[in-house]
C-alpha cells in the first residue's frame, strides 16, 4: 500500500495536495518502485527553503528540490522513509522562465526528488543526462494525462 502525505505550508499558492499524491503514486508505478514506499512531499517557500538547505547541505542559498532517504528498524521490519522538500516559489519563477505552467514545474520538482530518493544523481554530466531524460519522459506522461 502506498503511504503518501503531502504538506502545503506555503499559503501564497493553493495545491491540490491529493491530486499531488495521486501524481506521486503514479510516478512509482511508471518507475516500477515498490507500493511499500512512504513519501512525504513538503511544500515551502524560498525562504524557507533557503533555511532547509542550510540546514542539511550547508548552503547559504535556496534551491529547487531537497530528496532525504530516513531508513530504520521498528518491529522487526526496516523501513524506509522518503522526504521531498519542494520550492514552490522556484516552480513559480521557472515555470515562467521556462514558459511552462506552474502544474508542469511542480510535477517536475515531485519527479526529480523521487528519482534522487531511488538513487538517481545530477552530480556528473551522463548520470545528469540519464536523469533528466527519465525525468522528462516522465513530466510528458503526467502532463498528458492530466
Amino acid at each position: 500500500m502506498l503511504n503518501i502525505s503531502v504538506a502545503n505550508q506555503c499559503k501564497r499558492y493553493r495545491i491540490n495536495c491529493a491530486k499531488v499524491s495521486r501524481s506521486v503514486a503514479d510516478i512509482l508505478r511508471l518507475i516500477k518502485k515498490p507500493v511499500s514506499t512512504k513519501l512525504e512531499i513538503l511544500l515551502v517557500d524560498r525562504k524557507a527553503m533557503a533555511k532547509f538547505n542550510k540546514r542539511f547541505t550547508h548552503r547559504s542559498y535556496d534551491t529547487d528540490v531537497l530528496s532525504f532517504r530516513l531508513s530504520g528498524y521498528g518491529l522487526k521490519r526496516r523501513f524506509d522513509i522518503g522526504q521531498i522538500i519542494i520550492s514552490l516559489d522556484m516552480a513559480k519563477a521557472n515555470a515562467k522562465r521556462f514558459s511552462v505552467t506552474f502544474e508542469e514545474e511542480l510535477a517536475r520538482y515531485v519527479v526529480h526528488g523521487i528519482l534522487h530518493y531511488f538513487g538517481y544523481d545530477d552530480v556528473t554530466e551522463k548520470k545528469k543526462k540519464r536523469m533528466f531524460a527519465k525525468q522528462e519522459k516522465i513530466v510528458k506522461i503526467l502532463c498528458k494525462n492530466s
